[in-house]
């Protein structure tokens, strides 16, 4: 039987996970300065998280609709018609209801049925949990199916929800990382796969609930459901290999708590570069390459530095940037098409 001590979160903790917890604290420490001076662009911000976040959580589930509808379901109040546009308005319906009333909710029993409700729009109310036994299947382009999750058996899940409760308000009343026991009790839920349909779904808005629970709102602002729908695949992939040893408790929790930090790391870092373009748009001034990589500790993509740099040319940029990496003042992360920059003392 899988015990839920996280044990492991308590002791040595590896040295880029803890890099990573760092990285975050510091960007949430710029990320309150930046509320203070732009109120209204947070506001237009979390409009457009909220119209992503609808869009690739459903998209993770096959659930695929133009922007337009999407847009109409979820900010102009349009009936949705059929069950695909019922799922879209379902979501929109559970994250407002994060979003705008979390005080109402918990991570307990009655939240997540409550939950699961809106996502359906009020259609599953019997507040059970599944009743059947079988593992969570992918089916890939050729039509074969792949386990990804080995899930507990139907009438193990009410004890196996009673101790992932129990479990969850004793890590946030002794002031636990949250950092590192959110993905945790996410990992578990998934696990057991508690609920009839739509436990990938419901677990995103319970984590988006339990980071809010601990004053962490960037996903009000940049969607961690995109991050998600274009690294699926690791994502599935930390699942598969974790689930495998989840009743025998010989599985690892650091390779999904690894994964989530940098999707949480990812949020933060294109909220903060975002206010790096806005403020060298509104002082109206020359700058320098060097002054807009100074302005945050994350690197940023060439687009964002043009983008913050519009009276420079691209090809001057490039060339300027070139310098500085011969000169050893900038560094380039990667070599892909996300090629990023940052200032080397930093």
């Amino acid at each position: 039987m899988h015990r839920f001590g996280y044990s492991g979160i308590k002791g040595d903790i590896p040295q880029d996970i803890m890099e990573l917890i760092v990285a975050i604290n510091g960007i949430r420490h710029s990320d309150s300065i930046h509320r203070m001076e732009y109120p209204n662009d947070y506001l237009s911000m979390e409009s457009v998280s909220k119209l992503t976040s609808v869009k690739y959580s459903n998209a993770i589930g096959g659930i695929i609709a133009s922007d337009e509808r999407i847009l109409e379901i979820v900010f102009h109040g349009t009936a949705p018609d059929g069950r695909s546009e019922e799922e879209i308005a379902g979501y929109r319906d559970a994250l407002n209801q994060i979003r705008f009333e979390p005080d109402s909710l918990d991570f307990d029993r009655d939240s997540v049925f409550e939950l699961y409700s809106l996502m359906n729009m009020g259609k599953s109310d019997s507040r059970v949990y599944r009743d059947g036994d079988g593992d969570v299947t992918l089916v890939g382009p050729d039509g074969t199916g792949h386990v990804i999750l080995s899930t507990v058996p139907a009438d193990e899940i009410d004890y196996c929800m009673e101790q992932l409760f129990k479990s969850y308000r004793s890590l946030y009343d002794r002031g636990c990382e949250p950092l590192l026991y959110i993905p945790c009790i996410i990992l578990d839920f998934l696990c057991i796969d508690p609920l009839p349909d739509g436990n990938e779904k419901a677990s995103r808005l319970l984590t988006e609930l339990m980071l809010y629970k601990e004053g962490i709102d960037v996903c009000r602002y940049i969607s961690i459901d995109e991050y998600i729908y274009f690294n699926i695949t690791e994502y599935r992939d930390c699942l598969r290999e974790f689930s495998e040893g989840w009743q025998d408790n010989s599985g690892s929790y650091f390779p999904f708590i690894r994964y989530f930090l940098r999707a949480l790391l990812e949020c933060y870092t294109v909220l903060d570069t975002r206010f790096v373009m806005l403020e060298s748009r509104r002082k109206g001034k020359f700058q320098t390459v060097e002054d807009i990589l100074s302005k945050t500790d994350n690197a940023m993509t060439l687009e964002e530095v043009e983008d913050a740099l519009p009276n420079i040319s691209s090809y001057l940029l490039k060339k300027s940037l070139k310098t500085m990496i011969a000169q050893g003042k900038v560094k380039k992360v990667g070599n892909t098409k996300g090629t990023r920059y940052k200032l080397n003392h930093r």
